[in-house]
């Protein structure tokens, strides 16, 4: 029987344990990537429709805030009362 450098039981399956724990390990980076990657989108989701919602609700009171302002007309006789030459 072929070992290929393990000599007893014990080190044979801490040898498998060991390469399904890299396994694992792999797969864990990897989902975290993609954990990341969606959460990322998500903020960028968030945060585009919270400056929308920011930018329109601003908008909204300046507009009320300067449609609030009344009109002055000033009428009124202009007189030049400049120095004569």
């Amino acid at each position: 029987m072929v070992t290929e450098g393990i000599t007893t039981r014990l080190q044979k399956d801490m040898a498998l344990k060991q390469n399904e724990l890299t396994l694992l390990q792999a797969k864990f980076n990897h989902l975290d990537t993609m954990i990341d990657a969606h959460l990322k989108d998500f903020q960028e989701g968030i945060k585009n429709k919270v400056c929308s919602g920011l930018h329109s609700k601003i908008h909204s009171l300046f507009e009320q805030y300067f449609d609030q302002i009344p009109t002055i007309v000033v009428i009124g006789l202009v007189s030049n009362k400049g120095k004569g030459i």
